[in-house]
């Protein structure tokens, strides 16, 4: 989908459901309960879980601290 594509985009920047909802055109009430729907969990759990998987796959493949990795993917910056 749009929205899950904006995230995979922009997973280390500052999201927020108004901006993935924006992306797909869509209201961002509408955009909830739509991603809800199809990937049985809300916006930001996807979000948060996508960056946990990014690091994960940091911390394997490269020789990146745990620091380094974390500021990579933290959405905070």
């Amino acid at each position: 989908s749009l929205m899950a594509r904006h995230i995979v985009k922009n997973y280390a920047e500052p999201l927020t459901v108004d901006a993935v909802a924006r992306a797909a055109g869509l209201h961002p009430n509408y955009a909830m309960t739509c991603f809800k729907r199809t990937y049985g969990m809300t916006i930001l759990e996807y979000t948060l879980q996508y960056r946990v998987a990014q690091a994960q796959r940091l911390l394997v493949t490269t020789d990146a601290s745990v620091l380094e990795v974390a500021m990579q993917v933290a959405s905070d910056r």
